[in-house]
C-alpha cells in the first residue's frame, strides 16, 4: 500500500505569518518520511522478493500515520483559511 501523502492544498499564510516556517517544515518532513518509507519497502522487496506480512503490516501503519498527520495539517490550514464566501457569488 502506497502512502497517500498529498500536498494539493495550497496554504494561504497571509493572515498567520508565524505558521509559515512551522507548517512548511512539518509538511516537508512528513513528505520526506513518506518517500523514505517507499524506499524502505522497495529495498525490502528487492532483498527478499516480497515483504513479509508482519513487516508489511507495520510499514502500512507508518504510511497511514503519515497520511493522517498530513490530513491533520491540511484540516488545520483549512480552519485557518476558510473559503471566501464572496468568491462563490
Amino acid at each position: 500500500m502506497k502512502s497517500k501523502i498529498n500536498s494539493s492544498r495550497q496554504i494561504d499564510y497571509k493572515h498567520h505569518p508565524a505558521l509559515i516556517s512551522f507548517m512548511h517544515k512539518l509538511k516537508n518532513s512528513l513528505h520526506s518520511s513518506g518517500i523514505n518509507l517507499e524506499v524502505v519497502k522497495t529495498k525490502i522487496n528487492n532483498l527478499s522478493g516480497k515483504t513479509p506480512i508482519e513487516i508489511q503490516k507495520h510499514l502500512d501503519i507508518v504510511g497511514n500515520e503519515l497520511s493522517s498527520m498530513v490530513q491533520l495539517i491540511n484540516n488545520f490550514a483549512e480552519f485557518l483559511n476558510p473559503p471566501d464566501s464572496n468568491k462563490h457569488k
